[in-house]
């Protein structure tokens, strides 16, 4: 297996996990 086919899902699940994380921040900080 290529490091790119494990990179790649990990930096977008890494992105998903900040996105979602942030919302739910926001959502409780109000």
């Amino acid at each position: 297996m290529e490091e790119g086919q494990i990179i790649v899902p990990l930096l977008i699940a890494a992105a998903v996990g900040i996105f979602v994380g942030t919302r739910l921040w926001i959502m409780f900080k109000k």
